[in-house]
């Protein structure tokens, strides 16, 4: 068990771990909180459940994308800076063909 003697990953791991009780929590906390103080019927807690579960898929579709854009940019842009013209020019190739890597 040599990965948990690094601090910084066990604070890592303690974080995830909360963050995941914690969605799965709110996840059955939700839905009862409507059902016992709104009185909420059966198709308002599954409608509840539904828009919370697109808003994430939403929000997720998008910030996947976003992410991409960002990390394939600064990808492109390290070997310019870093090395000679010459010494980046299959880096500079091989993305400004979409990314598709010959193989």
């Amino acid at each position: 068990m040599g990965i948990l003697r690094h601090p910084d990953f066990r604070r890592l791991w303690a974080a995830d771990l909360l963050s995941q009780l914690g969605s799965r929590l709110s996840m059955g906390a939700i839905p009862l909180l409507a059902v016992l103080t709104l009185n909420a019927s059966t198709l308002q807690v599954s409608l509840l459940r539904t828009c919370e579960t697109a808003a994430w898929l939403i929000l997720g579709l998008f910030a996947g994308a976003w992410a991409d854009r960002i990390r394939c940019r600064a990808t492109r842009s390290s070997p310019r800076t870093t090395r000679s013209p010459r010494s980046s020019a299959p880096a500079r190739a091989d993305c400004s063909s979409n990314g598709s890597a010959r193989r």
